[in-house]
């Protein structure tokens, strides 16, 4: 009897030990002096855009990261000092509006086959290492005008709009001048901790990206999605699909 106490307790110690380390596992996106280059491409000219955390403050018993971006006015979330507020829960990042509602801009928590905007599926996890750290990567089921997939990763953001998340503001994807937005890399003071470059060189070398090819009578019971993310409820034409987070083509 009393070794089953004694092996009970154990194994409800291990347990707790395993909940704190899963805990520990997230990798924070907010950190005081870190650092985003974001490129925004137009028509006729790219321009590189500067984030930073600058510091912290707390309000209503939160803590708040202060991001600040030179040039940069949005009069939903950039506040009169010319900073954003952003903070983490729950393994998710969220921006807090000067209407003191919040937005979430990223979940980590989600998994293959979940949704974090209507219509846009994530169709694939990977852990990638980018300048000798590792990665949780989300990828999502939505392609820019490169026909660069969006990634949301965990502790670096979007691999379109850095620490900004992609479905919050009405006016993103709207047709215009700006083709894409792409982040550059991101740094802790001097150290370069993410580069995009050589996440995109990664991230095919892990097979993501492979291109294999379907015939239109396959049987496969894994869900077939177009290039903007849409499930198919009918028999696929020819053209390039997405299955199991990689591209198809349909002969």
């Amino acid at each position: 009897m009393k070794d089953d106490m004694k092996l009970l307790f154990l194994s409800g110690m291990l347990c707790v030990s395993l909940a704190v380390n899963a805990q520990q596992d997230y990798l924070s996106m907010l950190k005081v002096g870190r650092s985003w280059y974001v490129e925004s491409i137009y028509d006729n000219e790219n321009v590189v855009h500067y984030y930073k955390v600058e510091g912290k403050e707390i309000f209503d018993d939160r803590e708040y990261y202060l991001i600040h971006k030179a040039g940069y006015s949005h009069p939903a979330i950039i506040f009169p000092d010319g900073r954003s507020r952003h903070f983490e829960k729950d393994d998710k990042v969220y921006l807090h509006k000067q209407d003191e509602s919040n937005i979430e801009l990223f979940d980590f928590t989600l998994k293959v086959g979940d949704s974090p905007s209507k219509g846009i599926p994530v169709m694939a996890i990977e852990t990638i290492e980018v300048c000798g750290i590792p990665y949780r990567c989300i990828k999502l089921g939505l392609w820019n005008y490169y026909d660069e997939p969006l990634y949301w990763i965990e502790g670096i953001g979007s691999t379109w709009r850095g620490p900004f998340g992609d479905f919050w503001d009405p006016e993103v994807g709207v047709p215009g001048t700006l083709r894409a937005t792409k982040l550059k890399s991101v740094w802790d003071g001097d150290e370069c901790i993410f580069d995009i470059d050589e996440f995109h060189k990664a991230r095919t070398a892990t097979g993501l990206e492979s291109i294999s090819y379907l015939p239109r009578n396959s049987k496969s019971s894994s869900a077939l999605y177009d290039l903007q993310g849409r499930r198919l409820t009918q028999k696929p034409t020819k053209g390039v699909y997405i299955q199991d987070g990689k591209k198809v083509i349909v002969k």
